[in-house]
């Protein structure tokens, strides 16, 4: 249903009043308050949210059977060509995922060095290589940007697998590493997840903020897109306790229809106050700067596709803008436990916008590798000087 006049022009004043806040076409370059651009605010904010996560949700998450077809190891290390006698670094290797299969591939010969900024995760992959026996894997813990370890070291293999996006500086960051990859044979990998990878079912065992969403009743936007069975079942479980992994993951498959509606944010704004088709309440309680990045949505996508209808988004970019304005709208029931999807997976995290990062800071791109279903897989060599 078309909105009216009134409404359309709340949105444009709403949003607009913001939209000052970020560049017209580019708001990666944009440096916000203290000389912080908004990649290094959601990459502290991301990072934040891994810091409060028990080491309990951190270690299911990595290890959730989703990334066990999104990730498998042989496929990878095909790709890194593994051989013995190679230093290999895995930076953010988490449980181990990627090191330990590196460790058996050097057969004894070489060394892989583990680094993770969770000092709680470091002595996990450390009894498991000693478990297995694999002497050539080292875990450190390492602090968070560049960490002096990496210094003085030559790489014949870089690994970072989804740890861009937690790069607060990642042109400084890469800059720093660029000279520890070995010249000419040496190969820095990044792999990062698409967009409709960014959560699994497990982000929504927890209390999600149910209460100001049930407050606002079965005719809410929100819950009137749930099936009535998961509406009644919400409603039976307290909202003090998580909830079961079957409901958890009914959440995510509603949480993922929802994501692709483009009339949600409307609908929003226009329940709020239905009097007025304002939805000032609810507006203010997304924080300040993804109201910005709202803003710049609005301002730069159509709004026939991204707040009106009926018509759906035709390319890829307005899917990506739907996508990430309906994420950012339902912050205020869901962000205590889901991470936050950023707008900035199409453009900071896009292919192209890595590659772009990763010229600049003195890299070349080598090839671009196929073969995972989730994530993109970029291998890049040092430029010549």
């Amino acid at each position: 249903m078309k909105r009216s006049a009134g409404a359309a022009a709340f949105l444009g004043l709403a949003f607009g009043a913001v939209a000052g806040l970020l560049w017209p076409t580019d708001p990666p370059a944009v440096a916000r308050s203290g000389g912080v651009t908004r990649f290094g605010q959601v990459a502290r904010s991301l990072s934040q949210e891994e810091r409060e996560r028990s080491v309990e949700r951190k270690i299911g998450a990595l290890e959730h059977p989703v990334r066990d077809r999104q990730l498998p190891p042989d496929v990878i290390l095909r790709a890194l060509d593994i051989q013995p006698g190679m230093t290999v670094v895995d930076i953010g290797a988490g449980t181990g995922r990627l090191s330990l299969p590196i460790a058996r591939a050097l057969n004894g010969r070489g060394r892989v060095f583990a680094t993770d900024v969770d000092d709680r995760l470091v002595p996990v992959l450390r009894d498991r290589a000693a478990a297995q026996g694999l002497e050539v894997l080292q875990a450190v813990h390492v602090q968070p940007g560049f960490d002096p370890f990496y210094r003085d070291k030559q790489f014949d293999r870089v690994v970072m697998c989804s740890v861009f996006e937690y790069l607060q500086s990642p042109s400084a960051f890469f800059e720093a590493l660029r000279p520890s990859l070995r010249p000419g044979s040496g190969r820095l990998a990044i792999l990062q997840g698409h967009t409709r990878a960014r959560y699994f079912p497990t982000d929504f065992d927890g209390t999600f903020r149910r209460a100001p969403l049930l407050a606002q009743g079965d005719g809410s936007p929100v819950l009137r897109r749930m099936p009535p069975n998961l509406r009644a079942h919400l409603r039976r479980v307290p909202v003090d306790l998580p909830v079961d992994a079957t409901l958890a993951a009914d959440l995510a498959v509603a949480f993922e229809r929802m994501l692709a509606d483009p009339l949600l944010v409307s609908d929003l704004l226009w329940h709020d106050d239905p009097a007025l088709g304002l939805g000032r309440t609810w507006l203010r309680s997304i924080a300040a700067d993804d109201r910005a990045l709202l803003a710049w949505i609005h301002v730069h996508f159509d709004d026939t596709h991204l707040w009106q209808g009926p018509s759906q988004p035709q390319t890829q970019a307005e899917r990506e803008a739907v996508r990430t304005a309906v994420w950012t709208a339902l912050s205020p029931y869901f962000s205590d436990t889901l991470p936050r999807e950023i707008f900035a997976r199409g453009i900071y995290l896009s292919p192209a916008g890595i590659v772009r990062r990763m010229q600049a800071a003195g890299y070349r791109l080598d090839s671009t590798v196929q073969a995972l279903e989730g994530h993109d897989f970029l291998l890049f060599s040092r430029a010549a000087n």
